[in-house]
């Protein structure tokens, strides 16, 4: 996490001013203010972090951080503070101030919301559409076992976890750790291996679950300054070989799971799939998963799947194959992909599994019950859009159109959890305006985008 903060006594009094805090503490008259009851409460921090928290402005949540940035300035310029219990208390109060920053960070020259707390709840959210499911059980394909998340209770950390959880440090890779399910329906299962724990004996599909998640953990790092889903360095957990079967891949609010696929969906842990997956810890329960708003959990998530891959293949928007699962499906000869970015309604035609329902135009969004409201068939509107945006953009992918998607994402409370599609439009929209002012042709191809699909 990279905090950029700036600090001049100006901005501290105009803030302190127009918001009626109580000043913070100074420390010019002593180390005994320091070690004071009035020092250790801080009554003007948590006004700052119930600021922070409530507030839809960021200039306000910008001059928050100025007044802490100075205020913890100014304590570390005392030279007087060489009591231990004046440092105790500075140390405590520095905790208070770090907790009150990691509510906010800033991405090049980006106010960003950091990943919200509420992760653990999600809504399981799988690859494979359940129209797919379906027709590979109508064809006596599918051999897949029930998911019962609720039923399982993780095992005791092993051995092995304990060990690289002793020597990993803030700073260096998160612990990405692998688990095979041995065709069960356990979790997380029998630890297999970690990017701390090397094992040369795994089989191929542990290895690319482990090779696909350091893969998407570098995306993030790299694109937009995260360090896993939280931002915060957690462990990133995968089992695989997940029952008897089991025809699908997704994230349970706690880890990914993959299974060994059958006789028509096979190849689970494609790099795709992995970022598909991966992005769906990432956005969290920020947005219902059901009708247009789970469409759009599950745009978010192809589009962080299609990113990742180029991001790891160096393509720029019109050389990446805009695909998601691509060979996922397996047709006697045939293989296809789950999903078209650059195409909906294209990425397969079967007579066994029939034609893909994506829409590429509002006008024609489904409007039924069937996955949970159109949540894997609707998606292809936005990613439609998405791609429309990216490919009039060119350059790589991630840099200006999957930012500005994730800028729409996780500033403030602009996305509701009940959002509909023409509001997502409109947040993009208002993030270009906010962060790119300049950037009239962003703007332009923006809005063409959306009016191609019928958001506009």
């Amino acid at each position: 996490m990279t905090v950029d903060l700036k600090q001049t006594e100006s901005d501290i009094r105009l803030f302190i001013q127009a918001h009626q805090l109580t000043p913070l503490q100074l420390i010019d008259e002593g180390a005994e203010s320091v070690a004071s009851a009035e020092a250790e409460e801080m009554p003007a921090l948590t006004n700052l972090k119930n600021e922070l928290g409530d507030s839809f402005d960021a200039t306000l949540k910008m001059h928050c951080e100025t007044a802490i940035a100075s205020y913890l300035n100014q304590l570390e310029q005392e030279d007087f503070l060489e009591k231990d219990e004046a440092l105790e208390r500075l140390a405590c109060i520095q905790e208070r101030v770090i907790s009150t920053l990691e509510t906010h960070v800033r991405y090049l020259d980006h106010d960003v919301r950091v990943l919200d707390e509420c992760r653990t709840s999600c809504t399981c959210c799988y690859v494979v559409p359940t129209y797919i499911v379906e027709k590979m059980q109508q064809i006596d394909a599918i051999r897949e076992q029930t998911l019962d998340i609720n039923a399982l209770e993780e095992e005791e950390v092993p051995a092995e976890i304990k060990q690289a959880a002793a020597y990993f440090a803030v700073g260096q890779e998160p612990l990405i750790s692998i688990y095979t399910a041995h065709n069960s329906t356990e979790l997380p299962g029998q630890f297999v291996t970690s990017n701390y724990s090397p094992n040369p004996s795994i089989d191929s599909t542990a290895q690319k679950a482990l090779d696909g998640a350091r893969d998407v953990h570098l995306f993030w790092l790299n694109a937009y300054g995260l360090s896993s889903y939280d931002g915060k360095g957690s462990e990133i957990k995968s089992t695989v070989h997940y029952g008897v079967g089991y025809a699908n891949a997704l994230w349970n609010g706690k880890q990914m799971i993959y299974g060994d696929g059958n006789d028509v969906v096979q190849n689970l842990t494609e790099l795709s799939i992995i970022g598909h997956e991966f992005g769906h810890a990432i956005t969290g329960n920020k947005l219902n998963y059901e009708g247009e708003s789970g469409a759009l959990n599950e745009h978010l998530s192809d589009v962080w799947g299609s990113l990742v891959l180029q991001f790891k293949n160096g393509q720029t928007a019109d050389q990446a194959s805009w695909l998601i699962g691509e060979g996922v499906i397996k047709l006697g000869n045939q293989s296809y992909p789950l999903r078209s970015m650059k195409a909906p309604g294209h990425a397969y035609n079967s007579p066994i599994i029939g034609k893909d329902p994506q829409p590429d135009h509002y006008s024609n969004c489904y409007t039924g019950s069937e996955d949970s409201g159109g949540v894997h068939i609707n998606s292809g509107i936005p990613n439609r859009a998405f791609y429309l945006f990216a490919a009039a953009q060119g350059g790589y992918a991630w840099q200006k159109a999957g930012l500005l998607w994730f800028l729409t994402l996780k500033t403030g409370n602009l996305l509701k959890p009940n959002c509909t599609m023409a509001e997502f439009a409109h947040a993009t929209i208002s993030t270009a305006l906010k962060h790119f002012p300049t950037d009239y042709k962003m703007h332009q191809d923006l809005i063409q985008a959306w009016k191609a699909v019928g958001l506009a």
